[in-house]
């Protein structure tokens, strides 16, 4: 898959907790492409996004060689 694609692609592609998951949809964030728009900052300021969560995402995102914004 290239990084056109990954960024396309739902975030249910990625390894998150279900709650984890379930907060990034019911903030719309759907795409992997949605959520590489983002920072830290915004994601922490998401209610029931912790640092752990936080961590979490940026490992699975790491793992499509993606990051965060910033």
């Amino acid at each position: 898959m290239n990084e056109v694609e990954q960024r396309l692609t739902t975030i249910n592609h990625l390894k998150l907790t279900t709650r984890a998951r379930n907060v990034l949809l019911a903030e719309n964030i759907e795409t992997i492409e949605q959520l590489t728009l983002l920072t830290g900052n915004d994601l922490l300021k998401i209610d029931d996004i912790g640092r752990k969560t936080l961590k979490d995402i940026k490992t699975e995102l790491a793992v499509l060689n993606l990051r965060l914004k910033g």
